[in-house]
Protein backbone atom coordinates (compact mmCIF):
# COMPACT_ATOMS: atom_id res chain seq x y z
CA UNK A 1 0.00 0.00 0.00
CA UNK A 2 1.31 3.47 -0.96
CA UNK A 3 1.34 6.21 2.01
CA UNK A 4 -1.38 8.26 0.29
CA UNK A 5 -3.69 5.18 0.82
CA UNK A 6 -2.93 4.33 4.30
CA UNK A 7 -2.69 8.00 5.47
CA UNK A 8 -6.87 8.17 4.27
CA UNK A 9 -7.93 5.29 5.73
CA UNK A 10 -6.06 5.71 8.73
CA UNK A 11 -7.65 9.34 9.00
CA UNK A 12 -11.04 7.92 8.32
CA UNK A 13 -10.24 5.03 10.86
CA UNK A 14 -9.12 7.87 14.11
CA UNK A 15 -12.11 10.23 13.01
CA UNK A 16 -14.46 6.89 14.07
CA UNK A 17 -12.98 7.19 17.40
CA UNK A 18 -12.15 3.67 17.84
CA UNK A 19 -12.64 1.29 20.89
CA UNK A 20 -9.39 1.13 22.77
CA UNK A 21 -8.70 -2.20 24.79
CA UNK A 22 -6.81 -3.35 27.63
CA UNK A 23 -5.43 -0.40 29.51
CA UNK A 24 -5.36 2.42 26.89
CA UNK A 25 -9.61 2.20 28.54
CA UNK A 26 -7.53 4.59 31.26
CA UNK A 27 -8.60 7.99 30.26
CA UNK A 28 -5.31 9.65 30.42
CA UNK A 29 -3.63 6.90 28.36
CA UNK A 30 -6.69 7.18 25.97
CA UNK A 31 -5.87 10.77 25.52
CA UNK A 32 -2.64 10.21 24.69
CA UNK A 33 -3.01 7.12 22.13
CA UNK A 34 -5.60 9.34 20.15
CA UNK A 35 -3.25 12.46 19.92
CA UNK A 36 -0.81 10.17 18.84
CA UNK A 37 -2.94 8.14 16.40
CA UNK A 38 -4.56 11.94 14.88
CA UNK A 39 -0.96 13.00 13.97
CA UNK A 40 0.60 9.72 12.75
CA UNK A 41 -3.08 10.37 10.27
CA UNK A 42 -2.07 14.21 9.05
CA UNK A 43 -1.69 14.41 5.86
CA UNK A 44 2.26 14.30 5.18
CA UNK A 45 3.06 12.27 8.20
CA UNK A 46 3.43 8.94 6.74
CA UNK A 47 4.89 10.60 4.00
CA UNK A 48 7.89 12.39 5.76
CA UNK A 49 8.64 9.32 7.62
CA UNK A 50 9.33 7.34 4.64
CA UNK A 51 11.13 9.94 2.82
CA UNK A 52 13.60 10.54 5.54
CA UNK A 53 14.10 7.05 6.88
CA UNK A 54 14.50 5.23 3.74
CA UNK A 55 16.85 7.32 1.42
CA UNK A 56 18.32 4.40 -0.57
CA UNK A 57 17.26 1.87 -3.35
CA UNK A 58 14.62 -0.45 -1.21
CA UNK A 59 12.81 -3.82 -1.24
CA UNK A 60 9.91 -4.71 1.00
CA UNK A 61 11.36 -7.79 2.94
CA UNK A 62 7.82 -9.80 2.32
CA UNK A 63 5.69 -11.04 5.48
CA UNK A 64 6.70 -9.65 8.78
CA UNK A 65 4.94 -11.58 11.80
CA UNK A 66 4.50 -9.01 13.90
CA UNK A 67 3.94 -9.70 18.07
CA UNK A 68 3.51 -6.82 20.47
CA UNK A 69 3.28 -6.52 23.81
CA UNK A 70 -0.83 -6.29 24.85
CA UNK A 71 0.12 -3.15 26.76
CA UNK A 72 1.74 -1.02 23.98
CA UNK A 73 -1.32 -0.35 21.55
CA UNK A 74 0.17 2.48 19.97
CA UNK A 75 3.11 -0.05 19.44
CA UNK A 76 0.78 -2.69 17.65
CA UNK A 77 -0.70 -0.25 15.64
CA UNK A 78 2.71 1.64 14.21
CA UNK A 79 4.37 -2.12 13.98
CA UNK A 80 0.97 -2.69 11.34
CA UNK A 81 1.27 0.51 9.81
CA UNK A 82 4.95 0.41 9.12
CA UNK A 83 5.21 -2.96 7.71
CA UNK A 84 2.32 -2.30 5.25
CA UNK A 85 4.03 1.21 4.54
CA UNK A 86 7.13 -0.81 3.24
CA UNK A 87 5.25 -3.02 1.26
CA UNK A 88 5.34 -5.99 3.35
CA UNK A 89 2.63 -8.96 4.11
CA UNK A 90 1.83 -8.29 7.46
CA UNK A 91 0.67 -11.31 9.76
CA UNK A 92 0.15 -9.79 13.82
CA UNK A 93 -0.06 -11.74 16.47
CA UNK A 94 -2.85 -10.52 18.85
CA UNK A 95 -5.19 -11.35 21.78
CA UNK A 96 -6.71 -8.39 23.09
CA UNK A 97 -5.68 -5.66 20.61
CA UNK A 98 -6.95 -8.21 18.53
CA UNK A 99 -10.60 -5.97 17.79
CA UNK A 100 -8.57 -3.19 17.30
CA UNK A 101 -6.24 -3.79 14.55
CA UNK A 102 -9.27 -6.13 12.68
CA UNK A 103 -11.13 -2.60 12.68
CA UNK A 104 -7.94 -0.95 11.47
CA UNK A 105 -7.54 -3.31 8.98
CA UNK A 106 -10.68 -3.34 7.61
CA UNK A 107 -10.73 0.56 7.11
CA UNK A 108 -7.35 0.66 5.67
CA UNK A 109 -8.58 -1.97 3.29
CA UNK A 110 -5.26 -3.54 1.99
CA UNK A 111 -4.96 -5.92 -0.96
CA UNK A 112 -6.48 -9.25 -0.40
CA UNK A 113 -3.98 -11.38 1.45
CA UNK A 114 -1.95 -8.89 2.35
CA UNK A 115 -2.75 -9.23 6.36
CA UNK A 116 -4.17 -11.70 9.05
CA UNK A 117 -4.87 -11.64 12.54
CA UNK A 118 -3.92 -14.50 14.67
CA UNK A 119 -5.32 -14.66 18.21
CA UNK A 120 -3.27 -17.33 19.74
CA UNK A 121 -2.36 -17.84 23.92
CA UNK A 122 1.34 -17.68 23.78
CA UNK A 123 1.35 -21.23 25.63
CA UNK A 124 -0.65 -22.94 23.37
CA UNK A 125 0.67 -21.49 20.02
CA UNK A 126 1.85 -23.74 17.09
CA UNK A 127 5.06 -21.92 16.14
CA UNK A 128 5.72 -23.69 12.93
CA UNK A 129 1.81 -22.35 12.21
CA UNK A 130 2.86 -19.00 13.50
CA UNK A 131 6.36 -18.33 11.38
CA UNK A 132 5.58 -20.40 8.44
CA UNK A 133 6.69 -18.65 5.27
CA UNK A 134 7.82 -14.99 7.53
CA UNK A 135 10.58 -13.25 5.95
CA UNK A 136 10.77 -10.92 9.42
CA UNK A 137 9.66 -11.13 13.20
CA UNK A 138 9.22 -8.00 14.91
CA UNK A 139 8.87 -8.44 18.23
CA UNK A 140 8.62 -5.91 20.83
CA UNK A 141 8.08 -7.79 24.65
CA UNK A 142 9.92 -9.17 27.48
CA UNK A 143 13.01 -11.83 27.69
CA UNK A 144 11.37 -14.66 27.32
CA UNK A 145 9.35 -13.34 24.39
CA UNK A 146 12.65 -12.85 22.47
CA UNK A 147 14.40 -15.68 23.45
CA UNK A 148 11.53 -17.75 22.17
CA UNK A 149 11.81 -16.05 18.92
CA UNK A 150 15.17 -16.45 18.64
CA UNK A 151 15.23 -20.26 18.86
CA UNK A 152 11.93 -20.79 16.77
CA UNK A 153 12.68 -18.03 13.84
CA UNK A 154 14.60 -20.37 11.05
CA UNK A 155 18.31 -18.77 9.93
CA UNK A 156 17.46 -16.50 7.90
CA UNK A 157 14.28 -14.71 9.02
CA UNK A 158 15.54 -10.89 10.03
CA UNK A 159 14.37 -10.50 13.95
CA UNK A 160 13.78 -6.77 14.79
CA UNK A 161 13.93 -7.28 18.44
CA UNK A 162 12.44 -4.09 21.01
CA UNK A 163 13.51 -5.95 24.37
CA UNK A 164 12.82 -4.37 27.52
CA UNK A 165 14.41 -0.99 27.86
CA UNK A 166 14.25 1.24 31.01
CA UNK A 167 12.77 4.49 31.85
CA UNK A 168 14.23 7.11 34.17
CA UNK A 169 13.31 10.60 35.03
CA UNK A 170 15.95 13.12 36.92
CA UNK A 171 14.89 15.68 39.04
CA UNK A 172 17.66 19.04 39.05
CA UNK A 173 17.83 20.82 42.24
CA UNK A 174 15.46 21.86 44.91
CA UNK A 175 11.72 22.12 43.92
CA UNK A 176 9.98 24.01 46.68
CA UNK A 177 7.55 26.64 45.14
CA UNK A 178 4.22 24.61 45.65
CA UNK A 179 3.23 25.78 42.05
CA UNK A 180 6.01 24.00 40.44
CA UNK A 181 5.88 21.12 42.62
CA UNK A 182 2.10 20.86 41.84
CA UNK A 183 3.15 20.62 37.81
CA UNK A 184 6.11 18.39 38.68
CA UNK A 185 3.75 16.13 40.11
CA UNK A 186 0.85 16.40 37.98
CA UNK A 187 3.98 15.33 35.24
CA UNK A 188 5.45 12.45 37.08
CA UNK A 189 1.91 11.12 37.74
CA UNK A 190 1.18 11.13 34.24
CA UNK A 191 4.11 9.65 32.81
CA UNK A 192 4.61 6.69 35.58
CA UNK A 193 0.58 6.03 35.27
CA UNK A 194 -0.31 5.70 32.02
CA UNK A 195 -0.45 2.15 30.08
CA UNK A 196 -0.36 1.04 33.64
CA UNK A 197 3.09 1.56 33.89
CA UNK A 198 4.18 -1.35 31.48
CA UNK A 199 5.62 0.38 28.48
CA UNK A 200 9.45 0.58 28.24
CA UNK A 201 9.30 5.07 28.47
CA UNK A 202 7.63 4.19 31.92
CA UNK A 203 9.92 6.10 34.72
CA UNK A 204 11.28 2.68 36.54
CA UNK A 205 13.54 4.95 38.35
CA UNK A 206 13.09 8.70 39.57
CA UNK A 207 16.40 10.04 40.04
CA UNK A 208 16.00 13.13 42.55
CA UNK A 209 18.93 15.31 43.51
CA UNK A 210 17.20 16.60 46.94
CA UNK A 211 15.93 14.71 49.97
CA UNK A 212 13.27 17.56 50.67
CA UNK A 213 11.91 17.44 47.25
CA UNK A 214 11.49 13.98 47.16
CA UNK A 215 9.53 14.26 50.39
CA UNK A 216 7.16 16.83 49.25
CA UNK A 217 6.70 14.73 45.57
CA UNK A 218 5.93 11.54 47.48
CA UNK A 219 3.27 13.54 48.93
CA UNK A 220 1.88 15.34 46.29
CA UNK A 221 2.05 12.09 44.39
CA UNK A 222 0.00 10.20 47.17
CA UNK A 223 -2.63 13.44 46.90
CA UNK A 224 -3.15 13.15 43.38
CA UNK A 225 -5.90 11.76 41.80
CA UNK A 226 -4.10 8.28 40.16
CA UNK A 227 -6.21 5.81 38.22
CA UNK A 228 -7.52 2.98 40.42
CA UNK A 229 -5.62 -0.14 40.02
CA UNK A 230 -7.32 -3.60 39.76
CA UNK A 231 -7.53 -5.43 42.74
CA UNK A 232 -4.96 -7.98 41.65
CA UNK A 233 -2.78 -5.20 41.37
CA UNK A 234 -3.57 -3.74 44.82
CA UNK A 235 -2.95 -6.95 46.72
CA UNK A 236 0.40 -7.48 45.00
CA UNK A 237 1.43 -3.68 46.12
CA UNK A 238 0.28 -4.38 49.40
CA UNK A 239 2.48 -7.32 50.58
CA UNK A 240 5.28 -6.09 48.91
CA UNK A 241 4.46 -2.67 50.24
CA UNK A 242 4.58 -4.54 53.71
CA UNK A 243 7.54 -6.37 53.24
CA UNK A 244 9.50 -3.29 51.67
CA UNK A 245 8.28 -1.29 55.09
CA UNK A 246 9.52 -4.09 57.14
CA UNK A 247 13.14 -3.51 55.58
CA UNK A 248 13.18 -0.25 56.50
CA UNK A 249 12.25 -0.38 59.95
CA UNK A 250 15.29 -2.77 60.12
CA UNK A 251 17.75 -0.31 57.84
CA UNK A 252 16.10 2.79 57.03
CA UNK A 253 17.12 1.82 53.68
CA UNK A 254 13.54 2.96 52.33
CA UNK A 255 10.46 4.86 53.32
CA UNK A 256 7.11 3.16 51.66
CA UNK A 257 3.70 4.82 51.55
CA UNK A 258 0.61 3.53 49.54
CA UNK A 259 -2.44 5.64 48.40
CA UNK A 260 -5.63 4.37 49.71
CA UNK A 261 -7.56 5.33 46.93
CA UNK A 262 -5.69 4.37 43.91
CA UNK A 263 -3.34 1.88 45.36
CA UNK A 264 -0.64 3.16 43.58
CA UNK A 265 2.67 3.48 46.41
CA UNK A 266 5.40 6.07 46.59
CA UNK A 267 9.14 4.56 48.02
CA UNK A 268 11.73 6.82 48.55
CA UNK A 269 15.51 5.55 48.95
CA UNK A 270 18.81 5.81 48.09
CA UNK A 271 20.03 2.90 46.01
CA UNK A 272 18.87 1.63 42.20
CA UNK A 273 17.96 -1.88 43.76
CA UNK A 274 15.48 -3.48 41.32
CA UNK A 275 14.23 -5.25 44.49
CA UNK A 276 13.26 -2.10 45.97
CA UNK A 277 10.53 -1.19 44.18
CA UNK A 278 6.81 -1.67 44.38
CA UNK A 279 5.04 -3.63 41.26
CA UNK A 280 2.91 -0.35 40.57
CA UNK A 281 4.60 2.73 42.33
CA UNK A 282 6.87 5.81 41.96
CA UNK A 283 10.76 4.88 43.08
CA UNK A 284 11.76 8.05 43.91
CA UNK A 285 16.21 7.51 44.36
CA UNK A 286 17.74 10.32 46.08
CA UNK A 287 21.35 11.66 45.66
CA UNK A 288 23.16 13.70 43.76
CA UNK A 289 21.94 13.15 39.90
CA UNK A 290 25.46 13.03 38.46
CA UNK A 291 26.59 10.68 40.49
CA UNK A 292 23.28 8.52 40.12
CA UNK A 293 22.95 9.11 36.37
CA UNK A 294 26.78 7.30 36.24
CA UNK A 295 25.41 4.13 38.84
CA UNK A 296 22.26 3.53 36.42
CA UNK A 297 24.59 3.99 33.37
CA UNK A 298 26.64 0.77 34.84
CA UNK A 299 23.41 -1.24 36.43
CA UNK A 300 22.14 -0.92 32.45
CA UNK A 301 24.54 -0.65 30.02
CA UNK A 302 22.29 -1.66 27.15
CA UNK A 303 18.81 -1.19 28.64
CA UNK A 304 18.53 2.49 29.01
CA UNK A 305 15.60 4.52 26.68
CA UNK A 306 14.05 7.10 27.91
CA UNK A 307 15.05 10.23 29.79
CA UNK A 308 12.73 12.66 31.26
CA UNK A 309 13.95 15.66 32.70
CA UNK A 310 13.15 18.17 34.94
CA UNK A 311 15.47 21.28 35.64
CA UNK A 312 19.08 21.42 34.77
CA UNK A 313 19.69 17.59 34.52
CA UNK A 314 23.13 17.03 33.08
CA UNK A 315 23.87 15.06 30.09
CA UNK A 316 23.81 12.00 29.63
CA UNK A 317 24.93 9.50 27.38
CA UNK A 318 22.86 6.17 26.10
CA UNK A 319 19.60 7.62 25.87
CA UNK A 320 17.98 7.27 22.90
CA UNK A 321 15.17 9.79 23.72
CA UNK A 322 15.64 12.95 26.13
CA UNK A 323 12.62 15.02 26.90
CA UNK A 324 10.71 16.70 29.51
CA UNK A 325 8.82 14.73 32.41
CA UNK A 326 5.48 14.66 31.50
CA UNK A 327 6.32 14.15 27.57
CA UNK A 328 8.19 10.37 28.43
CA UNK A 329 5.57 8.29 26.31
CA UNK A 330 5.02 11.20 23.47
CA UNK A 331 7.95 10.14 20.66
CA UNK A 332 7.59 11.76 17.60
CA UNK A 333 6.51 9.76 14.39
CA UNK A 334 9.88 10.44 12.87
CA UNK A 335 12.05 10.20 15.86
CA UNK A 336 14.29 6.92 16.10
CA UNK A 337 13.06 4.31 18.30
CA UNK A 338 15.76 2.70 20.59
CA UNK A 339 17.98 4.64 18.50
CA UNK A 340 17.24 2.93 15.02
CA UNK A 341 14.85 4.07 12.50
CA UNK A 342 12.01 1.21 12.31
CA UNK A 343 11.14 1.42 8.54
CA UNK A 344 14.74 0.82 7.55
CA UNK A 345 14.15 -2.49 9.67
CA UNK A 346 11.67 -3.91 7.37
CA UNK A 347 13.04 -3.26 4.18
CA UNK A 348 16.40 -4.48 2.26
CA UNK A 349 18.44 -1.91 0.28
CA UNK A 350 19.48 -2.40 -2.97
CA UNK A 351 22.38 -1.77 -5.35
CA UNK A 352 22.15 -2.08 -8.77
CA UNK A 353 25.38 -1.44 -11.13
CA UNK A 354 25.14 -0.46 -15.28
CA UNK A 355 24.73 -4.16 -17.10
CA UNK A 356 27.78 -5.07 -19.02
Amino acid sequence: MDAAAITDGLARWVATAPVLPGVATDPATARLCRRALAAWSAPDALAGKLASELVAPWQPLGRVLVVVSEHDVLGTVGAVLAALATGNQVRVKARTTRPLIEALLAALAPPAGACEVLDWDSRGQDDAALLADVDAVLIAGGDAAIRHYRAATAPGVRLIEFGPRLGVAAIAGVVDDPTELAQLAAALAHDATVFDAGVCTTPQLVLVEDAATARALATALLAASLPPLTTEARLLNVVRARELTLRGRLDRSITVALDPTSGWGVTITGSIDPTLRLPRGVALVVGPLAARLDEVARGYRHQRQTLGTWGPVPEAVGYTHRCRLGRMHERALTAPHDGMFELAMLVRFVSREADA
